[in-house]
């Protein structure tokens, strides 16, 4: 079998991290028998992508028909993408890895300005730490984890965000020409600046001084997600995606109606694109008014930003039994001191490498059986 066991472990649960902060983390493998390598090695990359096709219309000459093709509009962004020796050097002399349990420490300093990770329909910023054992005229063996990446907005950079909102919305309503009535519609909000997991509390005065029924009230918050493409032109896709919704009653003819609700955001991962020139995103909360008949609905909208907190790398550890089943343990605990006064075995002791630093570095360890 070979190789069995091949893990990347962070310091933090879910590979959670905010810009600017440093991964700390393990390789660790089995070998079955002693291995013949160039040497061993982790990956971090970051590359935000946009790509969609969209049809291009081209008109001919005198007698000629247009025909339509279908044009690939896409960017990239590269943001970091850098490789760490763990054991061994590119074009190094190859080396011996004896049989038995293995485990290096890496260290890697993100750079403070990431745009959040996201995937969707035309385009994704990834994340990713990939460990490789460097095999001499043979194929790799390799390992990949991804990194969520929060990039955070602090609400006390947009004090703006905190003053309260007031939209007014009027439609005069008409059959066959004759005037039935009107429709007033008042919303007020606290203020336009929400973390994920909070509630809006939403105040709506609805007056219905015409002859036809309001059926329904509908609160709906929409997350907007606009893509930018850089070849073979700069072209735009959006893309909509419902966060979260509330039905209210309807309002007869001349009545009126006063609606104090809270419409709660999900509690996920939060999106911030300052740092990304290919997407954007928007936040916008909708009232829609449903009226009975043939006319037109109301609506009313609001832009909203929300917050995204900084990870928290000082939560409780759960990395006590995180190498369980893998035929080894590991005592230590992450967060508890130096990464670099972890117990380990250093490979300078029993295979003659040498450490590398680990300031976005690592060292190694090995267990024979």
């Amino acid at each position: 079998m070979g190789i069995r066991d091949f893990a990347i472990v962070t310091n933090h649960p879910f590979n959670k991290y905010s810009p600017g902060q440093t991964i700390r983390g393990k390789v660790h493998f089995t070998l079955d028998e002693p291995k013949t390598v160039r040497g061993v090695y982790v990956m971090l990359k970051g590359l935000a992508k946009v790509s969609w096709y969209s049809q291009d219309r081209q008109v001919g000459g005198y007698r000629s028909n247009s025909n339509t093709s279908h044009i690939g509009c896409y960017a990239e962004h590269e943001y970091f993408n850098d490789r760490i020796y763990l054991a061994g050097s590119d074009g190094g002399e190859k080396f011996d890895l004896p049989e038995g349990d293995h485990d290096y420490k890496f260290q890697y300093d993100l750079p403070t300005r990431l745009p959040s990770t996201f995937k969707g329909r035309y385009g994704s910023v990834k994340y990713t730490v990939k460990a490789v054992l460097d095999i001499p005229f043979g194929f790799d063996d390799e390992e990949e984890t991804v990194l969520d990446i929060t990039s955070p907005v602090n609400s006390r950079d947009l004090p703006y965000l905190e003053k309260p909102d007031h939209r007014k919305a009027h439609k005069n309503l008409c059959c066959f020409g004759c005037h039935t009535g009107a429709i007033n519609l008042e919303m007020h909000l606290e203020k336009t600046g929400y973390a994920y997991g909070e509630g809006i509390p939403i105040k709506l005065d609805l007056e219905n001084g015409s002859s036809s029924k309001i059926t329904e009230v509908k609160c709906k918050l929409k997350e907007i997600i606009t893509y930018h493409s850089q070849y073979p032109r700069h072209q735009v896709k959006d893309e909509e995606m419902l966060l979260c919704e509330k039905q209210l009653r309807g309002v007869a003819e001349q009545s009126a109606e006063v609606y104090e609700e809270i419409l709660t955001i999900p509690d996920k991962n939060g999106l911030n694109f300052d740092n990304c020139r290919y997407l954007e995103v928007q936040y916008v909360l909708q009232i829609f008014v449903n009226i009975s008949g043939c006319h037109s609905n109301m609506e009313i909208q609001i832009p909203l930003t929300l917050f995204v907190t900084p990870v928290n790398l000082n939560q409780p550890n759960q990395y006590a039994n995180i190498f369980e089943g893998l035929g080894t343990s590991y005592p230590y605990e992450w967060g508890q001191g130096d990464a670099s006064q972890a117990p380990s075995k250093s490979l300078n002791n029993d295979c003659g490498f040498t450490e590398p630093p680990m300031k976005n570095g690592g060292e190694c360890s090995n267990e024979q059986k």
